[in-house]
């Protein structure tokens, strides 16, 4: 069995010790499970916006024990030819959980 700081075992394979941190610190990932759902999306008016930025709809954020209404507005593209997904809140077994948005090509 190989040895030594650049291995590490997992589960039987040996993997790099890279790939450990990686797996590390995405198992440290802080997520909030809210025990209700949130609640129904707020028909906002869209908003036309400048050349180069996308509308990214409001949502329901989860804070200080409530749910507080975040509204839409323009944000500014990161480059050509993205999109923005909007966030949306998932239900799991632990509860509901917030997915957030992000840019996409």
């Amino acid at each position: 069995m190989m040895s030594g700081p650049s291995t590490g075992i997992l589960r039987g394979t040996i993997l790099p010790a890279s790939w450990l941190v990686v797996l590390m610190t995405f198992s440290c990932a802080s997520i909030t499970y809210v025990s209700v759902p949130p609640p129904k999306i707020k028909v906002e008016k869209t908003h036309p916006c400048a050349e180069g930025k996308d509308w990214v709809p409001g949502a329901w954020a989860w804070k200080n024990g409530q749910y507080v209404w975040l509204p839409g507005h323009c944000k500014k593209r990161p480059r050509a030819g993205t999109r923005w997904i909007p966030g949306k809140w998932e239900k799991c077994d632990s509860g509901w959980y917030w997915i957030p948005g992000r840019w996409s090509r």
